[in-house]
């Protein structure tokens, strides 16, 4: 199959008309063929859609609450919810993260 067949071929005068939407040697309207256009929307919708549903399923679901005995590499990059007092806490003494101003 060459290059020139592949295309669609004009109802009225049967030549291949490519990738227009109308033939060129007759100037009949070719209305087989799917616009660019009507993709375009497709892919937009089909995106919103699919951010809709992702923004639903992640409200619905509820954050876990974990001890802070469990925390370890699994919780890498997530947000647990933490609940209880804290009894002690220990001062930063290392100077290389204070900034001191004159």
């Amino acid at each position: 199959m060459s290059l020139q067949e592949t295309g669609v071929k004009c109802p009225s005068c049967g030549r291949n008309t490519g990738s227009d939407e109308i033939c060129r040697h007759c100037q009949a309207s070719i209305k087989s063929r799917v616009t660019l256009r009507v993709v375009k929307w497709v892919a937009v919708g089909g995106a919103i859609v699919g951010l809709i549903l992702l923004w639903a399923g992640i409200r619905i679901q509820e954050i876990p609450r974990v001890q802070i005995s469990e925390i370890d590499l699994q919780y890498n990059l997530t947000i647990p919810r933490l609940e209880g007092a804290v009894t002690e806490t220990k001062p930063d003494t290392s100077e290389n993260l204070i900034v001191k101003t004159p």
